[in-house]
């Protein structure tokens, strides 16, 4: 297992694994509920709708799926990477995913169109991400020990956080 997502709900976790599926897992019982099926590689990152009712999940076979909870099959598949999907953030109304790859790109994907409305690029992988104010800031982690805010509307990078190469974790902060 490389990660897990809790649903909104509390009552079921989806757990991501090297055997390229996702599962469904019911928290009272233990019971594993459903399986997805379909990445071709190890599942990295995953969220669950607020709703409850969709899944997405990145992979490091650079695919994105977006699945119906309420149906068997993946509704959806987006490529939009060109290596591994390491990490993704849905809005809470759902319109709205940032996705992080090992390509060093942030996206940012309108969610109603099916397109990727900003790229954002890192100088290594990116490992992390999320939305912040409203959804007109984005704000990743990179592997080149780096934070970054950057504004979802100019395109600008806000400010970048970076930690020392020292085991001491301190951040430098630098504007953009």
């Amino acid at each position: 297992v490389k990660s897990c997502a809790l649903g909104p709900d509390g009552k079921t976790v989806i757990s991501l694994s090297d055997d390229c599926t996702l599962r469904q897992w019911d928290v009272a019982t233990g019971v594993a509920l459903r399986t997805f099926t379909g990445h071709i590689a190890a599942v990295t990152s995953c969220v669950v709708a607020q709703d409850g009712r969709q899944l997405l999940s990145g992979s490091e076979d650079r695919s994105l799926k977006l699945w119906d909870l309420s149906t068997e099959p993946d509704t959806n598949r987006a490529a939009g990477h060109i290596d591994a999907v390491t990490s993704l953030w849905l809005s809470p109304d759902g319109m709205e995913l940032i996705t992080g790859s090992e390509d060093y790109t942030l996206k940012v994907w309108d969610l109603v169109e099916g397109t990727v409305s900003r790229t954002f690029t890192h100088s290594e992988a990116v490992t992390a991400c999320a939305g912040i104010l409203e959804g007109r800031h984005v704000v990743s982690a990179a592997a080149d020990r780096s934070v970054t805010i950057f504004d979802t509307q100019n395109g600008a990078e806000l400010l970048r956080f970076s930690t020392s190469a020292s085991t001491s974790g301190e951040f430098a902060a630098q504007p953009g």
